[in-house]
């Protein structure tokens, strides 16, 4: 499978598993396909508070959806809209769970630029 960038996700896959292999001693070193590192990427979501959870949805908890890979997190059921500065909308932006101390929103630098 090919990225936006034109970057084989194998390819990142490898150089990310090298890098980390390289700084763990060879005793943890995988010694299954079980064992292999698991690279994934998110390229637009968002983590709220508690507190922006009620505002933005009026109620105090996330719905979750599906797990994801880090044991304890979540994609949500809901998702926001994001309104730039020039007014240009990201609709649909998926919310992660559990909640957080600090509301953050991580985009890949194309959705940034707009």
């Amino acid at each position: 499978m090919t990225t936006m960038a034109g970057i084989d996700r194998a390819v990142v896959e490898k150089i990310v598993r090298q890098i980390v292999y390289a700084q763990q001693p060879k005793a943890n070193a995988p010694t299954t396909e079980a064992d292999e590192l698991v690279v994934s990427i998110s390229a637009r979501h968002c983590h709220l508070t508690d507190e922006h959870v009620r505002a933005l949805f009026g109620r105090d908890s996330l719905t979750p959806m599906r797990d994801l890979y880090q044991d304890g997190f979540y994609a949500a059921e809901e998702t926001v809209m994001l309104v730039g500065p020039r007014r240009r909308m990201l609709p649909n932006v998926r919310v992660l769970g559990p909640t957080r101390p600090h509301s953050q929103i991580e985009l890949a630098l194309t959705d940034a630029i707009s």
